[in-house]
């Protein structure tokens, strides 16, 4: 989804921060006359359609985690000029639930809340109205909003960590990153001819993948011809004697109904009557699933995320992934497993209770478990990483009620 706010639709009162100067109040009396105006819109802190955006991604997520994802980033204390509180993160939240943006929702049988958009709070910016779906408005079956809540915790306890997470370009950049310059350190460390040829071959599929290759728009700046989006030249010159040129689109768009690809949102041509769609283009993510990524020592240090999605199979899931070539480099996955059935020992570091998807999650990585007909033996594309499984939403500790 886009982050770039747009101009403020809506009184930064609310949100602790001072009214801009000049800034409409909602009551008082009118320069001409004195008689009283009707109130204003509040105004709402530019800062937030950001916010939204990510709860909107995100389904939902509980103040923690949106004080480690937004809050902590995004303001400071201007007393100290460090980040604010998560004390402060939940004054601001509060704000925003009286105010009507954000609403809160228990997750049945848990003490857990999470934090979801309202329809106020949906159509506070037009760039929020319009990222989110039909689908995304729905209210979240209690097994979702678990997911919800499981996916909201791992991305912030990445992102205390230091890592970046999402689906944008940004993550596809490092995966793609990661994954060629690891595959080129094996062809410049191929000793034998075949060995070499063999890594130069993965090499070659990794750099043309599609699921790896971000959207770009090519176009002539001598004569100003464009091609359509994706659309690769079959020359790098233009009939013109011109060279093209290629830029990566940051933020895609496309509309369902058409098929159309944009780069922003806006009335656009159904190419197949000629005439304007009534569909509307709504951002596209550059990945199917998530991805934790930051930089260390000049080297990119890349996790890919599956939490799983009890609405959807084990194997559609799987094979989403980027593990698509024999002898690629092995991915960092991190799995953390959704069904009720799963229970994870904190104080034993180890799953007390698998259940049916759990169990189906590993067996795909066992190289001693049969593979899925058809399915790409996963096992010898990707290293599955224990990571923060005390985080997991049926994680449990004797020695403590907090997990609860």
């Amino acid at each position: 989804m886009p982050l770039t706010p747009p101009t403020p639709a809506m009184p930064l009162e609310a949100m602790g921060e001072p009214a801009p100067p000049g800034a409409t109040s909602t009551s008082g009396s009118s320069a001409h006359g004195g008689r009283s105006r009707a109130p204003s819109a509040p105004v709402l802190d530019e800062r937030l359609c950001e916010l939204f955006l990510l709860i909107g991604e995100l389904r939902g997520a509980s103040a923690q985690h949106l004080h480690a994802l937004f809050f902590a980033r995004r303001y400071e204390d201007r007393d100290t000029g460090k980040p604010i509180s998560e004390r402060s993160t939940r004054t601001r939240i509060a704000a925003l639930v009286d105010d009507g943006h954000l609403a809160r929702v228990e997750i049945p049988g848990t003490r857990r809340v999470l934090l979801q958009l309202t329809e106020r709070g949906r159509t506070a910016f037009p760039v929020v109205a319009n990222a989110l779906t039909e689908h995304v408005r729905k209210p979240l079956p209690s097994e979702m909003a678990a997911w919800a809540w499981q996916r909201a915790a791992l991305w912030a306890a990445l992102t205390e960590d230091g890592y970046r997470v999402g689906r944008d370009v940004a993550a596809l950049r490092a995966l793609r990153r990661d994954l060629v310059d690891r595959q080129q350190a094996r062809v410049e460390g191929a000793k034998e001819k075949t060995e070499r040829e063999k890594a130069e071959k993965v090499l070659r599929e990794l750099r043309s993948s599609a699921l790896l290759t971000p959207w770009t728009a090519v176009s002539c700046p001598k004569c100003g011809t464009k091609l359509p989006l994706l659309e690769r030249p079959q020359s790098s010159r233009c009939a013109c004697g011109g060279t093209f040129q290629q830029r990566v689109i940051e933020t895609p768009h496309s509309c369902a109904s058409c098929g159309a690809r944009a780069e922003h949102f806006g009335a656009h041509v159904d190419e197949r009557v000629g005439n304007t769609c009534g569909g509307r283009l709504r951002p596209v993510q550059a990945l199917p699933f998530d991805v934790a990524h930051r930089v260390v020592d000049g080297r990119h240090d890349v996790l890919v995320l599956l939490v799983d999605n009890p609405r959807r199979s084990v194997e559609s899931q799987l094979d989403e992934l980027p593990l698509r070539f024999l002898g690629q480099p092995k991915v960092r996955l991190v799995v953390w497993p959704s069904d009720d059935d799963s229970a994870y020992d904190i104080d034993a570091g180890e799953w007390a209770a698998m259940g049916p998807r759990l169990r189906a999650l590993r067996r795909a990585f066992d190289p001693s478990a049969p593979p899925r007909k058809g399915a790409f033996p996963f096992w010898l594309a990707a290293e599955v990483e224990p990571t923060r499984l005390d985080l997991t939403f049926r994680a449990f500790s004797r020695k403590s009620s907090s997990h609860a």
